[in-house]
């Protein structure tokens, strides 16, 4: 199953950055949570499909051609770690942005249950139980 996870995980990137948004959501079981930027005191959790739907329309507000560009997807079976490259431009300032991230998404039943975003690649690692 884990193959399937990455591929699963994989799908979701494209839908996201061709903005099928209801395409996206079918990768996330109903109650999913999303963190960004995990270990962060701020950080919003996200949970379930419209919350998710909300986040997309606002990083669409914010982002001027906004991607998220998977550079290497990690198999974990259950979890899969994905390091993504954020590119886009900030409307307000069109200052273009390209920063690495690396996601980890846990799977329960082929779809994410829960997804966290980390700006270092051994927190990631660490949080899906790998070493680099």
């Amino acid at each position: 199953m884990s193959q399937e996870n990455v591929e699963i995980v994989r799908r979701g990137y494209e839908d996201l950055n061709r903005r099928d948004i209801e395409a996206w959501l079918e990768k996330f079981h109903d109650d999913a949570e999303m963190y960004d930027l995990a270990g962060r005191p701020d950080t919003p959790a996200r949970r379930g499909h419209e919350a998710f739907r909300s986040w997309a329309k606002t990083m669409d507000e914010i982002w001027e051609g906004g991607r998220h560009e998977p550079q290497e997807f990690i198999d974990a079976g259950d979890v899969v770690v994905v390091a993504v490259r954020a590119r886009g431009r900030r409307r307000d300032i069109a200052v273009p942005v390209d920063t690495p991230l690396f996601h980890v998404f846990e799977m329960r039943d082929g779809k994410i249950q829960r997804g966290r975003a980390y700006l270092d690649k051994t927190e990631a690692l660490e949080a899906a139980g790998l070493r680099e």
